[in-house]
Parts: structure tokens; sequence; C-alpha cells
């Protein structure tokens, strides 16, 4: 969770707001002619009328401010809206980008968009079964986050085979994500010691390989 937390607000929240803004405005949200083609209109109707219900339920005293300040604004500029977004409202949010904007976002993680995309679905769908307190170690999950390709990822698929229907392939693209998000951070040896404080935990029904720690993309400052 906290790993997913840091990638929702460093890459979703922060970034891709500052990206989107920049280049539409602060209610650049509100017309569906910023999005791409493929967000239907019912489906952005949606989507907008899930936020109008968020803002009006919250409490948080910046939304009130706002109300107060500017009366002739129906919807707050987006980097307010987005405090109130889910996660699966930002991916929604990034998902309907024109592919272009996609194409920037995930450069700066160096991906392509397909790729980002997927991961930011399977991450939607964990972060829902954190909060839940749903079984994840040894699930086989329904959505499942591509894989780079050979070619231009080789450290996706050599030394170690990573299988995406399981938790280590998703623990091994947060741990990439985080190298560009904080490369300073200890997630990875608090993950390890948290492995180190269950030694008869069968890791390989987590999709872990024996040589896991031989991928490049664990390898300490590997990036």
């Amino acid at each position: 969770m906290d790993a997913v937390e840091h990638v929702e607000v460093a890459l979703l929240r922060t970034r891709l707001v500052e990206q989107f803004t920049l280049v539409h405005g602060p209610f650049g949200y509100c017309d569906i002619k910023n999005f791409s083609p493929k967000f239907f209109p019912e489906d952005y109707s949606r989507w907008l009328r899930e936020l109008d219900d968020a803002v009006k339920r919250s409490s948080e005293e910046f939304v009130e401010r706002f109300r107060r300040k500017y009366t002739g604004e129906p919807r707050l500029p987006l980097w307010m809206a987005v405090e109130v977004m889910t996660f699966g409202q930002l991916f929604t949010l990034f998902r309907n980008l024109h592919r272009s904007e996609q194409q920037e976002l995930a450069k700066a993680v160096d991906l392509y968009p397909p790729v980002l995309i997927s991961w930011l679905h399977t991450l939607n769908f964990i972060r829902n079964a954190c909060a839940h307190h749903s079984r994840l170690w040894n699930r086989k999950l329904p959505i499942r986050p591509m894989l780079p390709d050979a070619r231009h990822h080789p450290e996706w698929q050599i030394p170690v085979t990573l299988d995406n229907r399981r938790m280590f392939a998703v623990l091994t693209l947060l741990r990439y994500l985080l190298t560009y998000i904080d490369s300073q951070n200890d997630w990875q040896a608090r993950l390890e010691q948290l492995l180190a404080d269950y030694l008869e935990l069968p890791i390989h029904w987590m999709g872990f390989p024996k040589n896991w720690h031989e991928c490049p993309i664990w390898v300490t400052n590997s990036r």
C-alpha cells in the first residue's frame, strides 16, 4: 500500500495534473474535447458526475474556501479536484488522455503508454484489495500487468522470468517505478525484512523465482 500510494501521489496526483493543466488549463477536465475520442460521452459524463458527487460529499476546508471565494465557478480546478478523486478516477483520467499526453507521462518512467496503462489498471485492483483487507499474497491476479518487451527492456526477461499472474510481478513493477519516483526510498529493504521475518512463507506461491535477487530491477541502484 505504501508503494502504491507513492506511485499514486507522484505520478498521477502531481505529474499528471501538472502536465494536463499546463496544456488544457485548470478547468480543462470539464470539456470532453480535451480527451481522446475513445472517451465515450456516456462514460465521460459518468466519470464527471461521480467526481461532482465526491466534491459535494467532501468536508475539506480547501473545498469550502474555494466555494466561498469563487462563487461563479461550478467546479474545482483540477489540482483541487484530484484531492477527492479515487485511484480509479485518476486511472480513468489517464487512460482517456490523448495518446501524445500519455506518451509524455509514460516517458518519465521509460515505458510505453499501453504498459503503464496496464500497470495502473493492476495497481487500481491492488489498492482496492489492500483497502478491503483482501487476500493477495498467493492469489492469481484477475487483472494482470503487461510486461515490457524483451527488446527494449531485457531486464524484465533475463535472467529472471516473471509470472504476471502472481504478486511478484506487482512487487517488481512497484520496485521499478519507485526507482524513478524516489530513488532513496527504503521500500525494498523493508520488503526483504518482512520476508526474512516469515521464512516459513512459501514465497514461490507469490511467483518469486528462486533466482529473483538476480533480476536487475531488484539489484540496488540498478537504474
